[in-house]
């Protein structure tokens, strides 16, 4: 007499099996999603047409202490010599990707046909480690 073929016993091996493939193939498609740097691509559009700034950034001054410190010193000049006018002015020291690591903005206010003097004292953990640039923004209120 024959012995019967038990053929539940090779269809949970297949199960198995295919159930750890598929483990095997998620972690990986996983893993490389998430190992997979993608760089960051930043592009600005501007399409209006806006009237200069009475106000400008005559001259910029940057001094890095530390890891942990760095000032920013600018002037900024009013070219109009019969207004006063203010302006909120923001700086962001941007890191080696382009990413803001930190950003301060103050207000001025500079009489008709002078200049201002602005200091921008960043303090902070490693405000200045990774320091590449900075980037100021000059939004005239009046």
């Amino acid at each position: 007499m024959d012995t019967p073929i038990n053929r539940t016993t090779g269809r949970n091996a297949l199960v198995v099996a295919l159930i750890v493939g598929l483990v095997i193939g998620g972690t990986g498609v996983a893993a490389a999603l998430s190992f997979t740097e993608l760089n960051t691509e930043k592009i600005s559009l501007f399409g209006a047409e806006t009237a200069s700034s009475d106000l400008n950034i005559k001259s910029q001054d940057t001094s890095v202490y530390s890891e942990d410190r760095m000032v920013v010193r600018l002037t900024a000049e009013n070219t109009d010599t019969n207004n006063a006018h203010e302006a909120n002015i923001t700086v962001q020291v941007l890191d080696s990707s382009g990413n803001v690591a930190s950003s301060i903005s103050k207000d001025a206010s500079v009489s008709s046909g002078s200049q201002q003097a602005l200091t921008f004292d960043f303090n902070g953990q490693g405000v200045a480690q990774d320091y590449q640039r900075t980037y100021i923004i000059v939004d005239q209120t009046s």
